[in-house]
């Protein structure tokens, strides 16, 4: 597995820019320890189990 180069956040317009474009990495954590392991992997983390 790679690791991200910066801890730069992406924004939502970046991710829409993305698009059809660069893939985007995404997971789930189910907490916040899980989320912070996972951060540097990661473009976008969904943490917890609901998507709203």
């Amino acid at each position: 597995m790679s690791v991200r180069s910066t801890d730069k956040r992406i924004t939502a317009p970046e991710v829409r820019a993305r698009k059809g474009a660069e893939p985007l990495v995404g997971l789930t954590a189910y907490s916040a320890l899980t989320a912070h392991l996972v951060d540097q992997h990661a473009d976008v983390i969904l943490v917890g189990d609901n998507l709203a």
